[in-house]
């Protein structure tokens, strides 16, 4: 697995960072901050099986007769 954190940025403009695993793009920061990139970028390399979680918050079956 290969997890990169990259900055790009366009002529006179604000730098974007976004997180790849494998060449996929996983993140990008909406902050634009490095400081948040770098956080999730540590996260993931400690636990790179976090990258994706599925939470059921609320559940309802209603029976219609």
């Amino acid at each position: 697995m290969k997890i990169e954190l990259i900055k790009e940025q366009e002529f006179n403009d604000i730098p974007w960072y976004s997180i790849y695993i494998d060449g996929i793009y996983i993140s990008g920061t909406l902050t634009r901050k490095l400081h948040d990139a770098e956080g999730f970028y540590q996260t993931l390399s400690k636990n790179p099986d976090a990258k994706k979680t599925k939470e059921i918050l609320q559940s309802q079956e209603i029976v219609v007769s």
